[in-house]
């Protein structure tokens, strides 16, 4: 499973604002004269896949210099500040641009962040929840597991073992697997994989993962066992996006809308797959989507 890399854009002062409201306090602005400051609209886009949306925000004079504080050095984000698709948080530009980025969320690290062994640096806020524990890990799985089975029925025939593995470890698994073709940005954005070899399946999941990021992953990769026992071989899109929605659904059910927003906004295969299993459900609910993915799909000609 891959997990998205959020669109990015930089903001910077002009010296008229859109709208009559303060985007950060709510408080109602000047309606004419609006000074310096009052107002951030967008200098350019700053997004690996090159995508950028255009915004503008107004702020009132307070919130422009009390709040607008970059979330890593905490100094105010002044001319420049970037903010990351669907977060609070505002990043001044060098911070952005020259702070390393948390292996997990990429957010600019702040001054004191973790590094691991293999390479990986996280964030004091990804590092508060990460999951090194192979006991606790296996517990999340097992929470899982009982989760599926109750939000969607989803349950194995066959035991499919959980395994934490470092990057490295995964790195190999990944070279050896259907996955051996991903560019390098989504290699370094795969967290977890699904191995069937004969009757043995195994879920592989890299340590130290936040919590809530390791049992999405654990959910995904759920499906794809799901799918191989009952040896469903859709296309591509469809067969990563019928994993996405398995873990869409439980993160939808535990009340995790940040998560499960940041997965509808990807436009990747797993965005794409994610939307048409949405599709599905609006036009035949859940128990149609479970259905439909069981039926037998086309197989291309050599």
């Amino acid at each position: 499973m891959q997990l998205e890399a959020d669109t990015t854009v930089i903001y910077a002062p002009t010296r008229s604002a859109r709208g009559r409201w303060c985007h950060l306090c709510g408080a109602r602005l000047a309606t004419a004269g609006v000074p310096p400051g009052q107002a951030l609209s967008v200098l350019r886009g700053f997004d690996p896949s090159g995508a950028g949306s255009a915004a503008v925000w107004s702020l009132c004079v307070e919130c422009y210099h009390l709040k607008l504080h970059c979330s890593a050095c905490g100094l105010p984000v002044r001319a420049e500040g970037v903010m990351i698709a669907g977060e609070r948080g505002v990043y001044c530009r060098h911070c952005f641009e020259s702070r390393p980025l948390c292996d997990t969320c990429g957010r600019p690290v702040g001054t004191h962040y973790w590094s691991r062994t293999d390479g990986r640096k996280l964030c004091d806020r990804c590092q508060s929840t990460a999951v090194s524990d192979p006991q606790y890990a296996h517990a999340l799985y097992r929470r899982v597991r009982a989760a599926l089975y109750n939000r969607l029925g989803m349950a194995l025939r066959e035991p499919c073992r959980l395994k934490l593995v470092n990057r490295s470890q995964l790195a190999e698994l990944i070279d050896k697997s259907s996955l051996y073709s991903l560019d390098a940005d989504s290699r370094g954005r795969c967290f977890g994989l699904f191995i069937r070899e004969g009757r043995h399946r195994a879920i592989f999941v890299e340590y130290g993962l936040p919590q809530i990021v390791m049992m999405e992953v654990m959910a995904h990769e759920f499906a794809h066992a799901w799918q191989s026992e009952r040896d469903i071989l859709m296309p591509s899109a469809e067969q990563e996006g019928f994993a996405e929605w398995a873990a869409y659904k439980l993160l939808e059910s535990w009340g995790c809308s940040r998560r499960s927003q940041r997965m509808l906004r990807r436009d990747d295969i797993y965005g794409r797959g994610l939307k048409i299993m949405l599709q599905w459900e609006r036009e035949a609910g859940e128990l149609g989507v479970l259905e439909r993915a069981k039926q037998p799909w086309p197989t291309k000609s050599p």
